[in-house]
């Protein structure tokens, strides 16, 4: 996407977060779609309170029972459990030993077996998801998703009259329902916590921040626990970012607006630049000097800013030294 792009989605963000719904069409008329905030949120989980309760009186089985009938008839097995917990310790390991990794090509083979392993992961859910479709859960996870789309649409601005009244909404046909899930989606796409994150960082975004930045609740008008989920987060990220480029030293220009990179960078505590410094040798922390990393390759050297004008290959050295071996016997220590 090009710059132009990247700053016109960016306004339509912000734009869309500030006013507190997202406007777009269904079947060419205007819908808005509001942002849920702690209230709403609140309202739902005490409707799911209610709804699960009613089913399980109509007799409606929890995901427990149907789990431990599974087990006994051999559709999942204590392994896919076992599995699904290892995959998922396993996988928060790798994703902390990624942070503390300094040479690229090896960060870069953790990532492939975190996304490897996230695919496994998520096969193994859906199996178990796809098993406990008829419990009591799944009932009332469906039945809070419909309410959530029902009490999200409007007819107007002022997110007063619901779209679809709650008897329309329920003689509504599932596949009806579905291309409503759809358009929600649809329209949130543009407000995915990736995106939130990089809106934080942007100028455009940090032009207004600064103004508001000793009482961001000004930014919305609102109390604190009035904000919308995505405004909250917006304003979350930009105080963490801030609070990065003010008190963390020496961080990479490439980083500068990787949001990902920057949180890594900034929970490491700045050590792996510092590793990464010392191999470069002492001097100049902005100047590129010679130095050497066990395990990296030239290109590895470069990404980290190091001069390879001197680098040698294993091969190269054995070949310059006469010898056969890497071994530290012999005439090493004459």
């Amino acid at each position: 996407m090009s710059d132009e792009g990247d700053i016109k989605l960016a306004r339509r963000g912000l734009i869309d977060i500030s006013r507190g719904y997202s406007e777009t069409l269904y079947n060419q008329t205007p819908l808005y779609i509001k942002h849920f905030g702690l209230t709403n949120q609140d309202g739902l989980d005490r409707q799911a309170e209610k709804i699960s309760e009613r089913y399980e009186k109509s007799g409606l089985r929890s995901s427990e029972d149907i789990l431990k009938e599974c087990l006994k008839n051999g559709s999942w097995t204590a392994k896919d459990e076992a599995s699904l917990e290892s995959q998922e310790q396993f996988i928060t390991t790798l994703e902390n030993t990624r942070k503390a990794i300094l040479i690229p090509s090896q960060k870069d083979k953790v990532e492939k077996k975190i996304d490897s392993l996230k695919k496994e992961l998520s096969e193994l859910k859906s199996k178990k998801r796809a098993l406990l479709a008829e419990s009591r859960e799944a009932f009332t996870e469906r039945r809070i998703s419909d309410l959530t789309i029902l009490h999200s649409l409007f007819r107007d601005k002022k997110l007063e009259d619901l779209f679809f009244s709650p008897e329309d909404f329920d003689e509504l046909e599932r596949s009806d329902i579905y291309g409503l899930v759809s358009i929600y989606n649809e329209a949130f796409k543009i407000l995915s916590i990736d995106n939130i994150k990089l809106l934080s960082l942007s100028g455009m975004f940090s032009n207004y921040y600064s103004v508001v930045e000793k009482d961001p609740c000004k930014m919305f008008n609102k109390g604190p626990l009035e904000l919308t989920f995505f405004q909250l987060n917006l304003l979350n990220y930009a105080e963490v970012f801030r609070s990065i480029f003010k008190n963390i030293p020496n961080i990479p220009d490439e980083i500068k607006n990787n949001p990902d990179k920057l949180l890594e960078f900034a929970e490491s505590g700045n050590k792996n630049e510092a590793a990464i410094r010392k191999a470069q040798a002492k001097g100049d922390p902005n100047k590129k000097r010679a130095g050497s990393m066990v395990g990296a390759t030239k290109e590895d050297m470069e990404k980290m800013g190091m001069d390879t004008s001197q680098f040698m290959t294993p091969h190269e050295i054995l070949k310059r030294s006469g010898k056969k071996s890497m071994s530290t016997l012999d005439d090493d220590f004459k």
